[in-house]
Formats: C-alpha cells, structure tokens, sequence
C-alpha cells in the first residue's frame, strides 16, 4: 500500500498526471475571457481539443456545438451570423484555418479574427466571427 501511494504521489507530482492538470490550469483563464466576449452568443467550436471542449462546456453548463468540416460551419454561420467560433492553434499555424476562409469566400462570408488568447507555450485559442461580404 505504501508503495502504491508514493507511485501515486510521484505521478502527481512529476508524471503525466501533473502535466495534464497544469495545462488544464493554464486554459481556465483564457477560456474564461473567451466566454466573456462571446457573452450569450453560441459558442462553435472547429476540432476542438479536449481543453477546449470541456472548458467551454463546464462553463457554460452545456455541451458547444462541435463542427469537423468547414462547409458546416459556413453553413451554421449563414443561418445564425452571431454565433462565434472558436479554435485551437499552434505557433506556427495561421489564426483561422485555410479550409474555413476558402469555405467562407466560396460561400460569400467573411472570418474576421475578434481575439487571440495564447496559452501553453506554442498554443493559442482564436475567437472568430463571421459576416456576410459586401464587397
């Protein structure tokens, strides 16, 4: 018994199980003040990760709408414009993903970035909206 409770304590403490809940720790902010800025709009999420998923759903009590194919989040933004989207991203990708503008230009939206909130080191979370293009 004692040794298991050392090898849970060093997992705790140094393992895999201390990473995942500092990167947990370190997405609460940022989800926080992602939910602040979409306010009582709904909330989309493009892939999500699991931080992701289950920091917007424990927030807000409610499970997001989840989108994998950019076609669908168009067509979701089409029908209801206010709705926000939001993606997980590394450093070296660009903020709104190649599928979604190409998806969004062949359908007559815009994506407009509305903010960018790093965490974890190379990752970053980005808010987007959508409108219809004028031009």
């Amino acid at each position: 018994m004692t040794g298991l409770c050392a090898l849970s304590w060093a997992l705790w403490f140094t393992g895999p199980i201390a990473a995942h809940e500092v990167s947990r720790r370190a997405i609460r902010e940022p989800i926080r003040q992602v939910l602040r800025l979409a306010g009582d709009r709904d909330l989309l999420l493009y892939h999500p990760n699991d931080g992701l998923r289950g920091g917007v759903g424990f927030y807000r009590g409610r499970t997001a709408l989840e989108y994998h194919d950019a076609p669908s989040v168009v067509e979701r933004f089409r029908r209801k414009p206010d709705a926000m989207l939001l993606v997980h991203r590394e450093v070296e990708q660009s903020p709104i993903p190649t599928e979604l503008v190409r998806a969004a230009v062949d359908a007559g939206m815009l994506f407009e970035e509305q903010a960018r909130l790093p965490y974890s080191g190379d990752k970053y979370m980005v808010l987007i909206s959508a409108s219809r293009d004028k031009s």
